[in-house]
């Protein structure tokens, strides 16, 4: 799949595999090394007709690698469809894009697995032309050179099995991300888990124990077949390379297991916490052990831990003073100056004789009244989805619809006065024996406001600005006048669901409006 490089810029677009490439250079590498080994190292003798056996090991050359090629291509079908779907950026199947995450985690194993079973085909095939067409005139041992042609195949084909598998992993891990994007990769299932541990013991038995092997076969096969050694001898040479492949086997295990040790168990420790930061536990800390890459990794992973606690301080003392919906919203986006207009319902509070209440008590009594006053009211607004915006020494101000759209904003903010009337008598029960009752009074209003930040650069709120709040505020101070508790406006009364009883209190002039104002009583 070809792709330029303007058509990379898309983030839908998945970086090309060249997974065929990696395979051909990977072959012709082990291909080198066979070809090597038997020309150089343990060379066999085939009878003559060179050109014959050139030809026929071209033909199996091409006709396994044209069959890996097509076993690969057929296995990698729904990756290239999702490819293609992804490219042109329109809705996939989710059944196709479900196998093809599976396969994009299995493309390394598949690529491996077709390399291996490629050479084991050759390894199979070279075994029996060599036991076939052995020149005995040569060499009568034909048993002999079969499993030589066998073995040196077979190490050659490991070792291409296993370039394969790294350089196919390279590119599959380019092409994961786009595979899954909000999905995270441990939630597909049946798919291999190639941990650090195991790749690090993988790799010591590459470099070391495979070429031990070569070498304690080489060894063997040139000594034997000189015919020099005694039945004694023989067999000491044969308990010395056992010993030789033992030792080099035990020594890659250990160091194996030293090394990944020292990798996989910082690893393993910082997964654990993550997980805990992941199930909001901030407490989680990494010991720092190292003063290597890890080392630093641990010590930028507590810096990191130590930033999200900060934030998650300032996050809840910023929500301690403004209600959690602003909180959020204001956390979400980038602050800027500016509003929208919009439609709200306004509640206002006020604590009636409030000044004459406070003569009576000291600065500390008043703040401890206020506090269980505002702890009492503040439950009640938020219990009906109201954000309390602001508190104006004994007065409260609410809004409903802003910046968390409610439908029914109107009904709320009725529903949430008579709450706060309940409240207010349940304070007075509870925790004011003996002393004066509380009594308040409320106004609502629905209507149009700008509801957005406002301030300086330096210096924001969010706030709901426009005649709509100023009414709400004379209506509110209506209630000494008539006796009531509750009054709400007109346009506020219109849009009322439910069954709320209301009591028709007439048109009055209210300071700063030149008409008069409709308002009705809620019964409580």
């Amino acid at each position: 799949m070809k792709v330029s490089r303007d058509q990379t810029k898309d983030k839908n677009l998945v970086p090309p595999r060249r997974t065929g490439t990696g395979q051909v250079l990977a072959n012709l590498l082990g291909g080198s090394f066979c070809a090597f080994y038997f020309l150089f190292l343990d060379p066999v003798s085939i009878r003559p007709g060179l050109d014959r056996d050139l030809i026929v090991v071209g033909v199996m050359t091409i006709s396994l690698i044209l069959m890996g090629s097509f076993i690969f291509h057929r296995w990698d079908k729904e990756i290239t469809l999702a490819e293609k779907g992804l490219a042109q950026g329109g809705p996939l199947d989710p059944k196709l894009m479900a196998k093809a995450r599976k396969k994009v985690l299995l493309g390394p194993y598949a690529s491996a697995a077709v390399s291996l079973y490629n050479w084991t085909l050759a390894a199979l095939f070279m075994t029996g032309y060599g036991g076939l067409f052995g020149n005995e005139a040569i060499d009568s041992a034909v048993l002999s050179q079969a499993a030589r042609l066998f073995f040196g195949v077979m190490v050659s084909g490991i070792l291409t099995t296993s370039i394969v598998f790294f350089l196919t992993e390279a590119q599959f891990r380019k092409a994961r991300p786009y595979f899954f994007r909000n999905i995270k990769l441990s939630q597909v299932k049946g798919t291999l888990k190639f941990r650090v541990r195991e790749r690090l013991l993988f790799s010591f038995a590459m470099v070391s124990i495979i070429p031990t092997l070569i070498l304690v076969f080489l060894v063997h096969h040139k000594l034997t077949s000189l015919n020099l050694l005694s039945q004694g001898a023989y067999q000491n040479l044969i308990n010395l390379m056992a010993f030789v492949i033992l030792a080099e086997a035990l020594l890659a295990f250990f160091l194996s297991r030293f090394t990944a040790a020292s990798i996989a168990d910082p690893v393993d420790e910082m997964e654990q916490a993550m997980e805990k930061v992941a199930q909001g536990d901030l407490s989680a800390q990494v010991e720092v052990r190292d003063v290597n890459e890890l080392g630093m990794l641990a010590e930028s992973f507590n810096a990191m831990i130590d930033g999200l606690r900060e934030r998650d301080q300032i996050k809840e003392t910023f929500g301690r003073f403004v209600s959690p919906d602003i909180a959020q919203t204001l956390m979400s986006h980038r602050p800027a100056l500016g509003g929208e207009e919009t439609e709200v319902t306004i509640l206002f509070s006020d604590i009636r004789n409030y000044t004459s209440i406070c003569e009576q008590m000291t600065p500390e009594q008043v703040i401890e009244m206020l506090n269980s006053y505002f702890s009492y009211m503040v439950t009640a607004i938020e219990e009906n989805k109201g954000q309390v915006f602001q508190f104006v020494g004994d007065a409260i101000m609410a809004v409903f619809n802003a910046p968390v759209k409610l439908p029914d904003h109107p009904t709320l903010a009725v529903k949430c006065a008579i709450a706060m009337n309940k409240a207010l008598a349940d304070l007075n029960t509870h925790h004011r024996e003996g002393l004066p009752p509380l009594s308040m009074g409320i106004g609502i209003n629905t209507g149009q406001v700008v509801a957005g930040i406002i301030g300086s650069e330096n210096r924001m709120e969010y706030r709901v600005v426009g005649d709509t709040v100023n009414l709400t505020a004379r209506i509110e101070s209506l209630n000494k006048e008539l006796g009531t508790d509750i009054l709400i406006s007109e346009s506020t009364g219109k849009l009322l669901k439910g069954p709320i009883k209301l009591t028709d209190k007439g048109r009055h002039r209210v300071k700063g409006k030149k008409g008069m104002v409709h308002v009705f009583s809620v019964e409580t």
